[in-house]
């Protein structure tokens, strides 16, 4: 890939963990507390994350919420995890 690319792809990387990452911090928040959140609110959080999986700090957001929501929601996180590394994985 250009420099030019990257950079561009870096900078999308860069916009999505501004905007999701406070959001993430308030469900994980809200899940520590055993709190209701809205699954359709965790799936579009992890729906956001999926397509920027090049990313350490997307991983780590992805990772966290994963991790957090898993008690809740044992399913959904099984399904997106599996969907992460399907697209993500090396070949």
């Amino acid at each position: 890939m250009s420099r030019e690319i990257l950079s561009k792809r870096n900078d999308l990387a860069k916009i999505i963990i501004a905007d999701c990452k406070p959001k993430i911090a308030d469900v994980c928040h809200l899940l520590e507390r055993s709190e209701s959140v809205d699954e359709k609110e965790i799936e579009r959080l992890l729906d956001g994350l999926l397509d920027y999986g090049y990313d350490n700090e997307v991983i780590e957001l992805f990772n966290q919420l994963c991790h957090t929501a898993e008690a809740r929601y044992p399913q959904l996180v099984k399904d997106y995890t599996r969907y992460f590394a399907n697209q993500w994985a090396e070949d």
